[in-house]
This record gives structure tokens, C-alpha cells and sequence, in this order.
């Protein structure tokens, strides 16, 4: 493993999860948290990392430890601004003009409400959408590589002609699949040109070798138009800038519980804590989905690994008929 993936995979992740279990275990210390759950939070949190597979244990700390740990980062922020007076005093002022901060936290809750649901929409459609797209690429060079056994394999021009495909779409393939995702290649537009090239050089002999001409051009010309619609899907991003007013508008919407000074029945803390975690995990939620080939919503490419096994069958399929008499 080199050290990119070994960087990707493990160290980063490891990073995270380690200074979140850090963080969260010295707020509760300071929230002077009973011990037990002190100790059952730590376990829990160490028997998850213990785990180490990406697929669960840090897709779980991302999408609901590190939540957990900024609702009660946002309640060790509630327990200490009433420490400092002027702060404290600044909170109770804004509960003598309680009617113009309803309003304006109604407001806040409606548009928060109304952008989330916009964002989760978009995001999730733009993922599938691009996931449909990959998988309708990978399908067509699957059936165009199928059909080149619809021509007499015994002939040796037809031999050529599906050795020099394989050899194009490996290449198409190695050119967009890199480690878990896939990437935009210009090369490609030059390998899909070759593979016409290719393909327009048949002189089709009999009707069933004109009906798999006419099928491997249609292919590849759904081939073409799946990939410039890949790549323009892929060029559609979640603005960065709509997430982090999202991030802001969350702080508001929790502040007007920081308006009540702490008392001993820990109903504010327990709002503060739902409100915290809920909010974070929506916001780690579109970050997700916004990174198509990472984290939990990750996209596989296991579509087209699986044609590079397809290439390497026919490619022996054909060194076997290479190896008998071949008709010209």
C-alpha cells in the first residue's frame, strides 16, 4: 500500500477519530459528567475504532460520534459564556426583546428547513443520477465488447479487430479508474475516436455481420454520449458557500436556547445536545454526499473493474483461436 492510500485509508481517518474521542471526552470531563458515563462513552467510542474497517468504523464516527461530540461541544459553549458576565448579561438582554427574536428565529427555522430539504434533494439526485450514468458507461462497453463475438472469430480480421478494442478499452478504463474513483480522462475522447476507426474498417459479409455492425456503432455511440454525460455530472458540485451559511444558520437556530440561564433540570442541555447533534449530522450528511467516491455515500467502481475481468477473458478467448488456423 502506498503512502497516498496508506494516507487516505488509515492515517487521516485515524486522525479525525482520535482528536473527536480527545475533544469530546475532555468536554465531558469539564461538563463534570458522572464517571460511568465518562468510561462507557470512551469504551464505546474505543470499540468502534477497534473495528477499523472503513465501510463501518469511521463511516460511524463520522456520521454519528463526531455529531455527538458538537452537541456537547455546544453544551460545554451553553455552561461557560454564563461564567463570563458579559456575555451572561448579553443573554439576558435579548430575552427582554423575546417578540423580535421569535420572529426572526421563525424565519431562520423556515429558511433552514426550506435549505436543507433543497440541498439533501439535490445532492442525493445529483449522486444517483451521476451512479446511473457510470453504470450505463460501464454497461455499453460491456455489450460492445459482447458483441464482437456476433462476427466469425475464426476470420483473422475479425480477430484483429476485437484485439485492438480490448486494447482501447483497457486503456479507457485505466485512464478513468483510479484508487475508488473515477476521474475525467481527455484522453478518451481520442480512444473512442480509434474504436470508430476501428470499427468502420469491418466489411460486413453476411447479414448477421451487418446486424452486429449496426449494434456495435449504436454502442459505442450510447458509449460516447454516457461519457460526456458523466463528465458533466461530475463537474456538478454542492456550492461549498451554501454549506457554510447552512453551518452558520445552525448556530442561530440553537442560540435562542442559550437565552435561558442553566438550571438544575438539564432539560436546555438536553435541547441543546438533540439540536447540536441533529444539525451536525445533516451537515456531515451533505459534505458526504457532496464527495461522490468517499465516505459513506461513496459511488464503487466495481462496474468497471468487472470489465477489465470481461477484457481479460476475451483476451484469452482469442489467443485461443489465435492459436488454431485462422481463416483470412
Amino acid at each position: 500500500m502506498n503512502w497516498i492510500k496508506f494516507r487516505k485509508r488509515w492515517l487521516v481517518p485515524s486522525v479525525i477519530a482520535f482528536v473527536s474521542l480527545i475533544i469530546s471526552q475532555l468536554l465531558l470531563f469539564r461538563l463534570e459528567s458522572p464517571i460511568l458515563l465518562q468510561a462507557a462513552y470512551f469504551l464505546g467510542y474505543l470499540g468502534v475504532l477497534s473495528v477499523g474497517t472503513r465501510t463501518f468504523g469511521f463511516v460511524f464516527i463520522y456520521r454519528v460520534m463526531i455529531p455527538i461530540t458538537f452537541g456537547i461541544l455546544f453544551v460545554a459553549l451553553y455552561k461557560e459564556v454564563y461564567l463570563i458576565p458579559e456575555l451572561a448579561s448579553f443573554l439576558e438582554s435579548s430575552r427582554t426583546n423575546e417578540k423580535y427574536l421569535v420572529l426572526l428565529f421563525d424565519i431562520l427555522a423556515t429558511l433552514y428547513a426550506i435549505c436543507t430539504a433543497f440541498l439533501l434533494w439535490k445532492g442525493l439526485t445529483d449522486h444517483d443520477n451521476l451512479r446511473l450514468i457510470l453504470s450505463d458507461e460501464a454497461n455499453y462497453m460491456e455489450r460492445l465488447i459482447g458483441y464482437m463475438r456476433y462476427f466469425d472469430m475464426s476470420k483473422k480480421k475479425f480477430q484483429d479487430m476485437a484485439a485492438r478494442i480490448h486494447v482501447i478499452f483497457h486503456a479507457y478504463i485505466q485512464n478513468i479508474v483510479g484508487e475508488d474513483e473515477i476521474k475525467v480522462s481527455k484522453e478518451n475522447s481520442v480512444l473512442l475516436r480509434q474504436a470508430v476507426e476501428v470499427i468502420s474498417e469491418i466489411k460486413p459479409e453476411d447479414d448477421n455481420d451487418r446486424i452486429a455492425l449496426a449494434e456495435t456503432m449504436k454502442c459505442l455511440s450510447n458509449l460516447a454520449m454516457a461519457r460526456s454525460q458523466r463528465i458533466s455530472q461530475m463537474e456538478i458540485k454542492m456550492s461549498p458557500y451554501l454549506l457554510m451559511v447552512l453551518g452558520i444558520m445552525s448556530v442561530f437556530v440553537i442560540y435562542p436556547f442559550f437565552t435561558e440561564a442553566p438550571s438544575d433540570d438539564f432539560v436546555i442541555e438536553i435541547c441543546i445536545f438533540i439540536l447540536g447533534s441533529l444539525l451536525s449530522f445533516l451537515l456531515v450528511t451533505l459534505v458526504d454526499i457532496s464527495r461522490p467516491f468517499n465516505g459513506f455515500w461513496k459511488i464503487k467502481v466495481d462496474s468497471f473493474q468487472n470489465i477489465i475481468d470481461v477484457l481479460d477473458q476475451e483476451s484469452e478467448y482469442l489467443k485461443s483461436l489465435q492459436s488454431q488456423p485462422a481463416k483470412k
